[in-house]
């Protein structure tokens, strides 16, 4: 029987008409002789009623019939198509991020699908494997991604769909396992087998003492530390509270801290006392959220305790599967505290583990070895990661606050030289996703065009003083001062300035107020999707922003699009821009590797010298101030002492100093005599010296 072709539904999408042709298309191919006016006819007869009245509409005033399949197919298509603008297709497509819970196949499919709508042409595999990458939002498969070198799309989709194959992690178990120092060791239940097995030799652990094969804590698995050949290891020791030297120590997180310690123990124990005065030594493992104990062990410990069921369950850096017997509350303490309920996993048979949980609640702090041999390698993978990042903050839309009438403001004449560049700017903008086309607008601002510093290129800017600022609700942000962030420097001797691009453009705003932003430009109008230059709350918003992204991260100081990493030592510092880094991958902020200075011994920071000393005047800056000639009127002399007063902490007694100066300007009558010259060349003379705050 020959099959059936459904009717043509013309409410459905222009993706279902597409199916509808291509399925009649081959369904003549499987015919003979059907071309010409004989495939007109089957299809019109094909595709019902409704379908045939559209289609006479849309061909009036010829007849359906007498046109060819092609005319007919394309008037069907230009119908049911909405009008797409290539820029705008073009910025959803590179905002494109895998959520957390999507399929790495049913990501690529997307992708794929949002592709064909750019008209990338034979860029198209070069669009899709960058994307692909940038969007992927695994961190581990992405560093992976960027080590393969001459990575094609294919390479990379293969690549993503094997990781995903052999992974079966949960995805957010995983990204909370990517944030500890350390790998969770492989757990193991033990028969007798096990323990029979440590009296016997065990060669693959690099010595003659037999026992369980661990990880190498270079992450590496089959790896042990005596014989592998990585020079990145960690050790651990129990540490008592209130004792870590402050020079050697790094915030994780609000319970554990890190600091040098030898490496000769693999295994650390501490040992927990019950009220009833029984004990038990324990495995500190700072890769394993939960704590687990045998049942026979913890029998030991409490005969009476109650074992309730759970559905937890543990998983090995393999993937198998712990047996899991149930859950209990103990009450527990250490030779450091008093007692607190902690909460353990009853395992069959096995090592017992004390995890991050119980360590937390029995305030245990933790020591940690880091070699920094690699971390250099380490910090490059991540500043790289960093440099691609693209398609703004994963944090909530901002909503700007508007009180007032919209404005609607005629666009400028740009100058006929720069009509080209700037058309190119609002291009690259638009397929940057940072602005699309919009066809009407309540708002409407006029751009200005500077310059960059290469004098080429246009910078575009919303001259926002004229329409939206005066009815922007102002906003504050808690601001430090200049002098605050270099007090707070005071004993650092290494530090890194990491620059953001584009600093405002990253944050994203929500739907009504990027309407609000709308631009007016020879060649349209555009709206912006990311927080523009201009706006006169741009600045405070953009401050609170990053404060709270960088709040918990120790030795890390913000001020507006640059954040100043400072630590006592390399290892510290190190440590400190890692965890900054891995933050702003988390967040999807873009750095500029460019404008960056890592672990250097000084900087330049709001003005001045930075160094492990202290900080002192910017020589450069100060220049123009220093070689200034004698003022000849009031408004030159204001401009000086202004100039000076903001470096007036680094004059003694500048007030008493500068004070023949000070009459002159109380007094609004300009007399400039040797007294006033000498005055004033003593006052440069200190900014000229070596003093240091």
């Amino acid at each position: 029987m020959e099959p059936a072709i459904q009717q043509l539904d013309i409410h459905s999408t222009s993706e279902a008409f597409e199916d509808y042709l291509e399925r009649f298309e081959i369904w003549s191919m499987t015919k003979k002789d059907m071309k010409g006016d004989k495939i007109v006819a089957h299809f019109l007869t094909f595709i019902g009623q409704e379908a045939y009245s559209l289609l006479k509409t849309l061909a009036y005033p010829d007849k359906p019939i007498s046109l060819p399949y092609t005319t007919l197919k394309e008037l069907l298509l230009n119908h049911v198509k909405c009008t797409s603008f290539e820029c705008r297709e073009r910025a959803k497509f590179h905002k494109m991020i895998r959520q957390d819970n999507q399929k790495v196949k049913d990501f690529i499919l997307e992708l794929q699908r949002q592709a064909a709508k750019c008209n990338f042409d034979d860029q198209l595999h070069v669009q899709l494997r960058d994307r692909l990458i940038a969007g992927i939002n695994i961190p581990g498969l992405e560093k992976e991604l960027l080590r393969m070198p001459n990575c094609s799309f294919q390479d990379a989709r293969t690549a993503c769909i094997n990781y995903e194959a052999v992974n079966e992690l949960d995805i957010q178990s995983m990204k909370i396992s990517n944030t500890l120092l350390s790998r969770h060791d492989e757990l193991q239940s033990q028969g007798r087998s096990n323990l029979r097995s440590f009296n016997r030799d065990c060669y693959s652990r690099g010595n003659m003492k037999g026992g369980l094969t661990r990880n190498c804590k270079a992450n590496n698995k089959g790896h042990i530390q005596s014989v592998c050949k990585t020079t990145v290891h960690f050790a651990l020791s129990i540490t008592k509270s209130g004792n870590l030297d402050p020079n050697n120590s790094a915030v994780l997180d609000d319970h554990l801290s890190l600091s040098t310690t030898s490496k000769e123990n693999v295994h650390i124990q501490k040992r927990l006392y019950t009220p009833l005065g029984s004990f038990h030594d324990f495995i500190v493992d700072t890769g394993s959220i939960e704590s687990i104990i045998s049942f026979k062990n913890l029998k030991s410990l409490d005969p009476n305790v109650v074992v309730k069921p759970t559905e937890v369950s543990i998983l090995g850096i393999t993937g198998h599967r712990l047996p899991i017997r149930g859950c209990c509350k103990l009450l527990i303490r250490d030779d450091n505290s008093s007692y607190v309920p902690c909460e353990f996993l009853v395992s069959e048979t096995g090592l017992s583990i004390l995890g991050l949980k119980n360590l937390k609640r029995l305030k245990v702090e933790l020591s940690l070895l880091v070699s920094t041999e690699n971390s250099d390698a380490l910090l490059k993978d991540l500043i790289a990661v960093c440099a691609k990042c693209s398609g703004g903050m994963k944090i909530q839309p901002i909503k700007l606050q508007v009180q007032g009438d919209p404005v609607f403001l005629k666009r400028r004449i740009i100058p006929y030289g720069l009509r080209e560049a700037v058309h190119k700017s609002l291009n690259d903008l638009c397929a940057k996703g940072i602005i699309e086309p919009v066809q009407s607008s309540a708002w409407g601002t006029p751009i200005v065009t500077p310059l960059k510093s290469d004098g080429k290129t246009p910078r575009i800017c919303g001259d926002y003083r004229l329409t939206l600022n005066s009815r922007l609700l102002k906003q504050t942000c808690t601001t430090m001062e200049a002098e605050d962030i270099l007090n707070r420097l005071h004993g650092s001797k290494v530090f890194s300035k990491v620059d953001l691009k584009d600093a405002y453009l990253q944050i994203p705003l929500d739907q009504s107020s990027s309407i609000l932003t709308t631009i007016n430009t020879p060649f349209g109008l555009f709206k912006y999707n990311f927080l523009p230059f201009g706006l006169s709350c741009s600045p405070a918003i953009f401050q609170e922003v990053m404060n709270k992204i960088v709040s918990d991260i120790e030795g890390v100081e913000v001020y507006q699009d640059d954040l100043i990493v400072h630590g006592a030592d390399k290892v510290v510092h190190d440590q400190r821009l890692i965890a900054l880094l891995r933050r702003l991958i988390e967040k999807n902020i873009t750095v500029n590797p460019n404008k960056c200075s890592f672990s250097v011994s000084s900087f330049e920071c709001l003005g001045y010298l930075v160094d492990g000393n202290g900080f002192r005047p910017d020589m450069k800056r100060l220049a123009p101030l220093t070689n200034a000639p004698s003022p000849k009127n009031i408004t030159e002399l204001r401009s000086l002492v202004g100039a000076l007063q903001y470096y007036s902490r680094f004059i003694p007694n500048f007030s008493c100093r500068a004070n023949c100066l000070f009459n002159i300007l109380t007094s609004n009558l300009f007399k400039w005599g040797e007294e006033q010259e000498s005055c004033l060349r003593s006052l440069l003379k200190f900014l000229q010296s070596d003093a240091v705050l």
